[in-house]
Order: C-alpha cells, then sequence, then structure tokens
C-alpha cells in the first residue's frame, strides 16, 4: 500500500511516517503540494495525507481531484490537524469524502500539542486566519445565483497526456468555460477527452472542444458529463 504525504513541517512528516509505517504503508513525501498534484496520476496512492492549516486553499483542491478519479480509484484522503476545523471547512471536508487522521491512525485522545512549538501555534493562527480570509472570497464568488463560478481546473492535454493545472470561469447555463492558458498547451478546435472542474465544494468531470484562444485563454465547449457533483 501507498501512502502519499504532503507536509513541510518536520514534526508532522516524523509523527505520521512513523504511524503510517506502522500500519504498513510504503511513504511517498513531498513539501509542495503542487509537485503532489502534477505526480498524482502517475503515484496512484491508496491514501493521501495532508494538513489543512498548511494549505488552507488547497486541500480543497486536492480531494475534488481526487474524487474525480485522477490518480486511481478509492483513494482515501486524510486531514492532519490538531485543532477541528471551522463547522464550514467541516462541512465541505465531509461532502468531499475526507477522513481524519489522528482518529484513524493515532486514536482520538493523542495530545499533538506535545511536539508543537510556540513557533509553529503562530504559524497557526497566521494561517487561520489567511484561511478564513480566503473563505470568505470564495464565499462571494461561489454565490449559487452567479452567472459564473470561479474554478480550478485540471485538463488532460490530447497531444501528450499530461495533466495541465490552471484556473478559469465556469458558466453552467451555457455548458461553458474560459479558463487560463499562458503556456500555449492548446488550440482551437482541439478535443479534450477529460476535464475536472473544482469550485471549492463540487466536482464537474467532462469532455470539451477548444472553441478558440484568445490572449491567455481558451474557452471551452463542454460536452460529455461524467460526473457533475461530489
Amino acid at each position: 500500500m501507498k501512502a502519499l504525504l504532503i507536509s513541510d513541517r518536520n514534526e508532522i512528516i516524523d509523527f505520521t511516517t512513523h504511524l503510517l509505517k506502522k500500519n504498513g504503508f510504503d511513504i511517498i513525501h513531498y513539501r509542495w503540494i503542487i509537485k503532489a498534484l502534477d505526480n498524482i496520476e502517475e503515484i496512484k496512492p491508496d491514501i493521501v495525507v495532508l494538513s489543512a492549516y498548511e494549505f488552507p486553499r488547497h486541500w480543497k483542491t486536492l480531494a475534488g481531484f481526487v474524487q474525480s478519479g485522477i490518480g486511481g480509484f478509492d483513494v482515501k484522503v486524510y486531514l492532519y490537524d490538531n485543532q477541528p476545523l471551522s463547522e464550514e471547512e467541516a462541512q465541505k471536508a465531509e461532502k468531499l469524502g475526507m477522513f481524519d487522521f489522528l482518529n484513524d491512525f493515532a486514536g482520538e485522545n493523542l495530545a499533538y500539542a506535545e511536539v508543537e512549538s510556540a513557533d509553529e501555534k503562530n504559524i497557526e493562527t497566521e494561517n487561520q486566519i489567511q484561511n478564513q480570509n480566503e473563505l470568505e472570497q470564495e464565499s462571494n464568488n461561489l454565490c449559487e445565483t452567479s452567472a459564473e463560478t470561479e474554478v480550478q481546473v485540471a485538463i488532460t492535454n490530447p497531444q501528450n497526456g499530461f495533466i495541465y493545472y490552471t484556473s478559469g470561469k465556469y458558466f453552467a447555463e451555457d455548458d461553458f468555460a474560459k479558463i487560463h492558458n499562458s503556456e500555449s498547451k492548446f488550440s482551437a478546435g482541439q478535443f479534450i477527452k477529460y476535464l475536472s472542474l473544482f469550485d471549492g465544494d463540487k466536482v464537474i468531470s467532462c469532455s470539451a472542444f477548444v472553441e478558440n484562444t484568445e490572449n491567455d485563454f481558451i474557452n471551452l465547449k463542454l460536452k460529455d458529463y461524467y460526473e457533475k457533483e461530489v
């Protein structure tokens, strides 16, 4: 069994590594979540472990992409944190099918504070403030009555099969998406077999045609929907 551990904090790395090995997992470790996303399809882990406070925005993106089938099927995502999530964040984690690492691997009564320094507490406090600000921004962006939705995007390049991560806007009523294409990876007329859009709550997986390109954007007409909601 393989576990993908994503963390830049040594106390998390040391502690989770011990428990994962104890439970029979081979560990693949990344310190940067974007690098982990780039390689998750190749890794095909059985579980993923990361911290919501280290990656206050990207943990939802990763969970959404995992649920869409990128990186394998039945991949379990575990959040590792010593403090409970806010009610809103906990609801998002539940919708995305995430698990609590400490409950499942270390027991509910584990005192993580024993390995936490004062400096690390300050870092977590700053991350919580940043997380709250991002949640407020997401709430504004993801209003259900809006004609457009800000999304994170995973798109497979039909020329080489590589997954390209970017962002853009989704127009549900028109089955249309406008996404960033700063590296000119796509051109008009191309058929995209696999495309995943994640709005922080739901995942949409589908195919698409590239209608045209303009400046640093490409316009996509969405076709067959594989999955519309997680």
